[in-house]
């Protein structure tokens, strides 16, 4: 799981990268949900 949690990770930074004002709670929620679901 720790693979899956930094690839998410890298990919929530650049997103934030790309559109920083509504980057961060939309990626939290879905890797939230991603890693929820993989539970």
């Amino acid at each position: 799981m720790k693979g899956l949690a930094e690839v998410l990770t890298e990919l929530s930074e650049l997103y934030e990268n790309e559109q920083p004002c509504r980057a961060r709670p939309t990626a939290g929620k879905s890797n939230a949900l991603v890693l929820r679901d993989m539970d």
